[in-house]
């Protein structure tokens, strides 16, 4: 009986199949339209999405967090897990902790090499692009910390718990530096659910350039992201319409799908792109010249650079006959 009510509401508000108010309803009718509730609502406890590798910072938010939302976010790691409350303009949106794991040792980063990062979706069925970004700013404020982009992942929920490796530009200079990861989960659409975390990094590298040659950029003053699905260039919508990224441009637009995003593009958004600076081309010192032979002969160096040696010619080669 219980199944054939929930077959016949469907889980759906209808006139046609209004049930009576709730103190006279039969129990059956209660418990499948309390079935039919939960399904709608947000479960307790439930995790969205978050980076795994390279370990990122954290901090023990629920412990800070109000007994009612205790209830909700019950874990440290799953308090990690959840959308930004803040949202795509606030400081938790640059890094969602300010502080540096002191419990974690800053892998390196390798420049002209590949980096793998991991990340957990968890159970959530978002559709939605990822992003990966660097910062040497470790010292600033967040909303003062001037990023580069490095990557585009596309519909990224497919890839979770897969290692995925990225090109590290050979040209990004060496020292400590914060690695961003953002995801943009698109299934409330136009309203959008922010999803980041950051994790100490140091690159290693022989580029010439400085940070501050960098074409770098605040994550939120201004916002380098849509607030939402209709802001700006806005996002695509998952449910139709035409496909496209939306983002800044990356430091180089030849690798990690950065193409989707690169200037002139449906979804950029004004912000990004190549250095400011090149580092200068590598420059080859000119062969030093050879000194003449002795004597002041005329004859080209032979091909080790010693002079070629000379034969004198034989009386018949010398009258032309033989």
């Amino acid at each position: 009986f219980m199944l054939a009510v929930h077959s016949r509401f469907r889980c759906v508000a209808d006139a046609r199949f209004a049930p009576p108010a709730w103190p006279a309803m039969p129990s059956a009718w209660r418990a499948a339209f309390a079935l039919c509730l939960g399904a709608s609502l947000p479960r307790a406890g439930r995790a969205h999405g978050r980076l795994t590798v390279p370990a990122p910072r954290m901090r023990e938010l629920c412990q800070k967090a109000s007994s009612s939302d205790r209830a909700t976010y019950n874990s440290d790691y799953y308090c990690e897990t959840y959308p930004l409350r803040g949202g795509g303009d606030s400081e938790e949106f640059v890094c969602r902790n300010a502080e540096p794991n002191p419990a974690v040792t800053p892998p390196r980063v390798q420049a002209g090499a590949k980096f793998g990062l991991t990340w957990d979706r968890e159970s959530a069925d978002h559709p939605g692009d990822c992003a990966v970004f660097i910062s040497y700013d470790v010292g600033a404020t967040r909303r003062d910390m001037k990023f580069v982009k490095l990557a585009n992942f596309e519909d990224c929920q497919k890839d979770s718990k897969r290692t995925m490796s990225i090109d590290i530009p050979s040209e990004l200079p060496a020292g400590k530096a914060v690695l961003r990861w953002d995801w943009m989960a698109l299934h409330l659409f136009p309203k959008i659910e922010f999803y980041v975390q950051c994790a100490d990094v140091e690159v290693v590298s022989s580029s010439s350039l400085r940070p501050s040659d960098l074409n770098g950029f605040s994550i939120i003053a201004p916002p380098v992201y849509p607030l939402n699905g209709q802001d700006g260039v806005g996002f695509r919508s998952p449910y139709g319409g035409e496909y496209f990224v939306t983002g800044p441009a990356c430091f180089d637009d030849s690798i990690n799908a950065c193409d989707k995003t690169a200037k002139g593009t449906q979804g950029y958004t004004g912000f990004g792109g190549a250095p400011s600076v090149k580092p200068p081309a590598p420059t080859s010192a000119p062969p030093s010249p050879s000194p003449a032979p002795a004597g002041g002969s005329a004859y080209p160096p032979a091909p080790g650079g010693a002079p070629a040696p000379q034969t004198a010619p034989s009386p018949a080669a010398a009258s032309g006959f033989t």
